[in-house]
């Protein structure tokens, strides 16, 4: 919470939008503060989303991944999240995060996946989409 001034500090600083990472950190603080603003998380991903691919930089798949996790949360179109999640599985970390969900770390996500799954069946099984066991979940994942 209190390094939330620190990143609008930076971001109000940086006048010609060059620095994605103040963008990305405020939404990672931001959605995962104890009463999350996620309409502000959401836009602090999308602008450092925005900014990163302005800049021409790759990688950072963490802010796709994230945005789709506000967007769930904000109730976006279904096409909005599984574009962030297909862009998010292109990463050597964050794919994952998305085909393997952990309960303790990504509750929406399972909960939308599950609830959209009729919808989803082919995307889930061309990708390779393993819902934990609600019966049986496994301990939290490490980094």
């Amino acid at each position: 919470r209190q390094a939330i001034p620190v990143f609008e500090a930076l971001i109000e600083d940086d006048a010609e939008n060059k620095y994605h990472r103040n963008h990305g950190q405020l939404g990672f603080i931001l959605k995962d503060k104890l009463n999350p603003d996620w309409p502000r998380a959401e836009a602090a991903l999308s602008r450092a989303i925005e900014i990163r691919d302005r800049q021409g930089e790759v990688g950072f798949l963490a802010y796709e991944l994230n945005r789709a996790l506000c967007r769930i949360r904000l109730d976006y179109p279904r096409d909005d999240i599984l574009a962030d999640l297909d862009l998010a599985q292109s990463g050597e970390t964050t794919v994952n995060w998305v085909r393997h969900p952990d309960p303790a770390r990504a509750p929406d996500l399972i909960a939308w996946l599950r609830a959209n799954q009729p919808q989803l069946t082919g995307w889930m099984a061309e990708n390779g989409i393993v819902l934990p066991d609600p019966e049986h979940p496994s301990p939290i994942a490490k980094d």
